[in-house]
């Protein structure tokens, strides 16, 4: 095993505070800041914006229409981008208060040819600074597909809650295809919102009918006229009741890919994330900061009896700020390996297999 990966296993790291540590081992949960209350503020605004430029210059292809059993008539075409644009800005309005991320760090895919030592994503500087907050810091290194596995996108007892995990996406064409992955998600319900008479029903709902087709400022109008009053439509929802569960697609893929897009500028940190979208109020919490409350949610990781989080953690990294001498190096290698233990985590021992590795930092800093 080495320091960075468990045998084939990639991993990828959290770094996070004395306090955050304790709270992720005896919690077996890991919490996830709303996007509004990153460190970077205008960080969630970036992914919104690509969303939407890139919705505005849509162009739906006829053969998705033709997909769904749909004429792709010039009417058709430009319902078809009304509905998608006008649900994207709809919901990107409520964007900030029900997307929820914690952050990791992973080993970059490329290493560069011109680096001669492969960076360590879980002991970097840049991460010590930015969440150790100057004080004991530990990075946490989590089995990457027991993440994956652990936390679900839908839960069927919990249809308001959507997650995903995933690396941050910088270039923009990568961007494009993300955007490209939100609208193929509503596109399923094409094949009920633009029936005959549902197409009339779009074009008539303000209480005229357009023969010739409308303008795409008059198609936004008539959408968000016309959604308004489908979606309080019983009929509507009993004859067509998997319309629910391709908009409940759409609404989640749309609320959390924001977060996975960032500029480019960001490139070299290598983030991959948990993402959650939550219309739960009632589960938000809140963690004092330093400039108000800050809301979070608790994502768990995995069993309450620890089972799971003793195969998920294969590494925990000490921070350069956890101990100032040998002898103190000694006692904060020792309590943190009884914590863990306490907890049900097996340590690496010398000449024994499994466990998580804990050891020290090897950067040369203090704060």
């Amino acid at each position: 095993m080495t320091s960075k990966t468990a045998g084939s296993e990639e991993l990828v790291y959290h770094y996070t505070t004395q306090v955050g540590f304790k709270g992720i081992i005896e919690s077996r949960c890991i919490w996830a800041t709303n996007v509004a209350f990153l460190n970077d503020y205008s960080e969630f605004q970036h992914g919104t914006q690509v969303i939407r430029e890139e919705v505005a210059q849509l162009q739906i292809p006829p053969e998705v229409l033709i997909s769904t059993g749909i004429a792709p008539t010039e009417v058709a075409v430009k319902l078809a981008q009304g509905i998608i644009s006008g649900n994207v800005q709809m919901h990107l309005k409520d964007y900030k208060p029900l997307a929820y991320v914690t952050s990791f760090f992973e080993t970059p895919a490329v290493v560069s040819e011109s680096s001669t030592v492969e960076a360590d994503p879980g002991d970097n500087l840049s991460q010590w600074r930015a969440y150790s907050h100057n004080g004991p810091g530990f990075s946490i290194g989590f089995r990457k597909n027991m993440l994956d596995e652990i936390v679900t996108p839908y839960l069927p007892a919990h249809p308001d809650v959507w997650t995903v995990t995933g690396s941050c996406i910088y270039q923009q064409k990568d961007k494009t295809s993300a955007v490209r992955k939100i609208v193929d998600a509503l596109a399923p319900a094409f094949k009920f919102l633009l029936r005959p008479e549902m197409q009339e029903f779009f074009l008539s709902t303000s209480g005229e009918f357009v023969a010739k087709p409308p303008s795409e400022a008059r198609i936004a109008q008539l959408v968000d006229a016309a959604f308004d009053k489908l979606h309080k439509n019983s009929e509507f929802r009993s004859q067509y009741p998997e319309y629910d569960e391709v908009f409940r697609n759409f609404v989640g893929e749309l609320m959390v890919r924001p977060a996975l897009m960032k500029h480019s500028a960001f490139e070299a940190e290598h983030e991959w994330r948990i993402v959650r979208f939550s219309t739960q109020p009632t589960k938000t919490e809140f963690r004092m900061g330093p400039v108000g409350l800050v809301p979070y949610v608790r994502i768990p990781l995995g069993e309450t009896d620890g089972t799971i989080l003793k195969r998920l953690i294969s590494r925990v990294v000490l921070g350069p700020n956890v101990a100032f001498s040998s002898a103190d190096k000694e006692r904060v290698l020792l309590s943190t390996k009884l914590f863990l233990e306490k907890n049900g985590l097996e340590v690496q021992r010398p000449g024994m297999e499994g466990g998580s590795l804990v050891e020290l930092s090897t950067i040369p800093y203090r704060s």
